[in-house]
């Protein structure tokens, strides 16, 4: 840790402990509780957002668990082509993607028939593999159980970062709020005294 550090370090410090100075003012002690609470808040959000997070991910393992048993891969055979996505103006990395009808054979060897999202230059004729799930529906890649877990730990991880970030702006906007109404007081007590001291200059 710096200087620089460690000295904005000891100034938030005092004025947590702002109370302490028998010269605070009652606005530094206002400002001193707000940061109290702030701080508190954000501390008992930990534990809060943890057992939030720890509930979404019961919920997605349990969805995690259900499309596991729901969804497979089938060959579609596709009825049409696609154009080429081949452009020379776009990055190299991008793929443009098309809705195309296809065919597709069920486990139970019935047939179905729908559009399914493949790259462009695809000849009709073509083999893609999609997912569908128990009725033979075209359905998205199911949940897995590492998706399961990264959900619930950004849940968690976003929500006590956004009650932190609340609690930071609440902060601020008390304290500047404070500094202005502290310089405009600042100011009426100057202009009632600068009259007696040019009289006595």
């Amino acid at each position: 840790m710096d200087m620089r550090s460690g000295s904005a370090v000891s100034r938030f410090a005092r004025q947590l402990f702002v109370w302490r100075n028998p010269l605070a003012r009652p606005g530094d002690r206002l400002e001193s509780a707000v940061a109290v609470v702030a701080v508190t808040m954000v501390l008992l959000g930990l534990p809060v957002a943890a057992a939030m997070g720890s509930e979404i991910h019961a919920q997605q393992a349990v969805v995690s668990e259900r499309e596991s048993r729901t969804r497979y891969q089938v060959d579609a055979v596709l009825l049409a082509g696609t154009p080429s996505s081949v452009d020379g103006n776009a990055p190299a990395a991008s793929v443009t993607k098309h809705d195309v009808p296809a065919t597709w054979t069920l486990p139970d060897g019935k047939t179905r028939q729908g559009e399914v999202e493949t790259t462009g230059g695809m000849l009709a004729g073509s083999e893609v593999r999609i997912w569908v799930d128990d009725r033979g529906s075209v359905v998205d890649v199911p949940l897995t159980a590492e998706g399961a877990v990264f959900t619930a730990v950004m849940v968690a991880i976003g929500s006590w970062f956004a009650l932190g970030c609340a609690m930071a702006v609440f902060y601020v906007v008390v304290r500047w709020t404070h500094t202005w109404l502290r310089r405009q007081q600042w100011g009426l007590e100057w202009a009632a005294v600068e009259p007696g001291w040019r009289k006595l200059a």
